[in-house]
């Protein structure tokens, strides 16, 4: 398997006559069947947004390339530090907005995280980056041409917030320990109430 580094883009990818990859799998078959190339050593699969011609060696070699890049990557990003930001919601847009924020990762719910609005809040950057993807898309037609398709604007963001910038560590220590003493007394205070 020493050779299949050697191999080079150039000799092993073919795309379509204007050197993009093919818009469809089928116009990329049909390429394939009319160079008359050999399926054992050709195939079709995915490339830059679209198909390709692509020798199965050099696949099957890009593909291991790729996971290896991104399992370095992720091991990078797992040695690096965690990073934190303080931030605050904005208040409720309209009576349909939830009242307070929340944001989980990879999408463990309940297991999320509350957030207040209006007050200011240190996270880690990793749930800052769910509450800045947390939109809603926003499709529209212009009233005067209703013959013009439903074009995407401007998304709404589910929970805009302002950014102070970094903060540290034990700013987020800090903040939870704070959030902690709050919830132990307002479990205390359910208790005795409720006795």
């Amino acid at each position: 398997m020493s050779e299949i580094p050697q191999m080079n883009e150039a000799e092993s990818v073919k795309r379509n006559k204007d050197g993009k990859p093919f818009g469809s799998e089928g116009s990329a078959i049909q390429a394939l069947q009319n160079q008359g190339l050999d399926g054992d050593v050709w195939g079709v699969y995915r490339y830059e947004g679209g198909y390709a011609l692509m020798k199965h060696r050099f696949y099957a070699w890009k593909r291991d390339e790729d996971e290896k890049a991104a399992k370095a990557r992720a091991k990078a990003a797992k040695a690096e530090p965690m990073k934190y930001r303080k931030i605050r919601l904005a208040g409720r847009g309209s009576p349909n907005d939830w009242p307070k924020g929340w944001a989980n990762v990879n999408g463990q719910y309940p297991a999320g995280l509350e957030i207040e609005r209006g007050k200011t809040v240190v996270l880690p950057e990793t749930i800052v980056n769910v509450l800045r993807d947390a939109y809603v898309p926003n499709f529209m037609r212009p009233r005067d041409r209703p013959e013009i398709p439903m074009v995407e604007g401007e998304p709404v963001y589910t929970f805009p917030f302002d950014d102070f910038g970094p903060a540290t560590k034990e700013e987020f220590d800090e903040f939870m320990q704070r959030g902690r003493v709050a919830t132990a007394a307002t479990i205390e205070k359910h208790r005795r109430e409720h006795s």
